[in-house]
């Protein structure tokens, strides 16, 4: 997930660049270390299950420009 997001981030700019570093901070590609719900919350000034709504949100672009590239290659 981490190298297809290095690779596809530029095509998400469509999101909040919030919602990127968010998901950046929290996979560890801000600083080298992966950091927890709770952890990403206090550093964002939100709960934790919102750290993880912006996660899953982030994922699920990706995976759609995954399935649409796959498409136009068939």
């Amino acid at each position: 997930m981490i190298k297809q997001y290095a690779a596809n981030k530029h095509r998400l700019t469509y999101l909040k660049p919030r919602y990127l570093e968010i998901f950046e901070y929290r996979v560890g590609l801000a600083d080298g270390s992966f950091h927890t719900l709770r952890e990403a919350g206090e550093k964002y000034g939100v709960k934790g299950v919102r750290i993880q709504q912006i996660t899953a949100r982030v994922e699920y672009e990706l995976e759609q420009l995954q399935v649409r590239t796959r498409d136009r290659s068939a």
